[in-house]
């Protein structure tokens, strides 16, 4: 089966595409909130936070976060402002939470995933089938949680966790069909999803590789499935080489960001308050950004002829089976560090059931207008 071809962008240059990414109706919801740039009010002293993060220029993420950061200097009045240093010039993925702490940028990404240990509630989130398909959705589960759950364990390395932006839950592209889990036997996956043991009880062979050696590995033969989302399968081109999509949605990613204690302290109370909230908001031109962006993959999926294996609801349940015991392990590993991941899984889930109803625009209305409070400590 082919992606289905969105007739009014089938002849449109890939780049004319991706320029489009926030046209759509929801979008324009999404960021309504940034036309409000009436001053609120000014801080004492003009200061200028320098924001840290890996993304290089071509990634999608800088733009999003200057709509953020542009609104933020407005209501402002221009004396807090925010720098990008992107491309990991001050740091990159890994050990972010030690770079904060000690000052090297006042505000960036500090990924869960790239810190050693600790951090077992923000990495819950990750595991397989806990989370919704649905990044709105997820953006609030992530946030309502964090007072209780992974706010408490950046506060405990020594920083402020200031928001987290949800990713797409992973799916798999190969260059073999892969519509079942037994399909993965043998198999050599790159892999970036949060399932430790998931190789061995599903026998293939995981590989841990830096995103730019992907589309060599694939190219040289050296990998069969990449377990990744379509922010990385479009801008590494890994559909060049595999030519298969399976929408397994088998676990979110996450883009948790930080603020160095001292720094938030240099605000006034007020804009600290202005701060704090703004943060959630922050999130929402990326999560757009990452619905637009699924939707003109698949226009690009077609053009390069990969072939989308949609599946049944039966052969979605056995993947869902398949990595429940992986989950579970999990949590047991969790709960034996003294943590209530189990519990937090539950409320997930209530949480899931409480929202369900609600479309994606009331969810931003939501976001917008009832921040989760708590998040950020003065």
């Amino acid at each position: 089966m082919s992606f289905p071809k969105i007739q009014a962008l089938r002849h449109i240059p890939l780049i004319s595409i991706l320029l489009m990414l926030c046209s759509n109706t929801l979008a324009e919801t999404t960021n309504a909130w940034l036309s409000n740039t009436t001053p609120v009010i000014k801080n004492p002293t003009a200061i200028q936070f320098r924001f840290a993060h890996p993304a290089p220029p071509v990634s999608q993420l800088p733009p999003a976060l200057q709509k953020g950061f542009d609104w933020l200097a407005a209501k402002t009045a221009n004396t807090l402002t925010i720098e990008q240093f992107g491309g990991g010039v001050l740091y990159g993925m890994k050990n972010g939470v030690k770079a904060i702490r000690s000052g090297i940028a006042d505000y960036g990404t500090c990924y869960s995933v790239g810190e050693s240990s600790g951090f077992e509630y923000a990495r819950t989130f990750h595991t397989p089938y806990v989370m919704p398909d649905n990044p709105y959705l997820s953006a609030r589960i992530l946030h309502e949680l964090a007072p209780k759950y992974s706010a408490l364990e950046y506060q405990k390395r020594g920083v402020q966790l200031a928001h987290i932006i949800p990713m797409r839950p992973m799916t798999l592209m190969s260059t073999s069909p892969i519509r079942t889990p037994q399909d993965l036997k043998g198999k050599r996956v790159i892999s970036y999803m949060n399932a430790p043991g998931a190789s061995d009880r599903l026998e293939y062979v995981e590989l841990k590789i830096p995103f730019p050696e992907i589309y060599t590995a694939l190219q040289q033969g050296l990998a069969d499935v990449v377990i990744w989302s379509d922010l990385g399968f479009i801008p590494f081109k890994i559909f060049e080489h595999a030519k298969y999509y399976t929408p397994i949605n088998v676990s979110i990613g996450t883009i948790e960001t930080c603020i160095n204690r001292k720094s938030f302290k240099k605000l006034s109370p007020k804009i600290q308050t202005i701060f704090a909230e703004f943060q959630q908001k922050s999130v929402l031109p990326i999560v757009s950004k990452e619905v637009s962006f699924a939707e003109n993959a698949k226009v690009i999926y077609t053009e390069n002829k990969v072939e989308y294996l949609n599946l049944t609801d039966t052969e979605k349940s056995a993947w869902e089976a398949a990595f429940e015991p992986i989950r579970e392990g999990w949590l047991d590993e969790c709960e034996e560090e003294g943590k209530q991941c189990r519990k937090m899984v539950q409320e997930i889930r209530n949480l899931r059931k409480k929202y369900a109803m609600l479309s994606d625009e009331e969810l931003i209305d939501l976001i917008v207008n009832h921040p989760v409070a708590g998040i950020m400590k003065n």
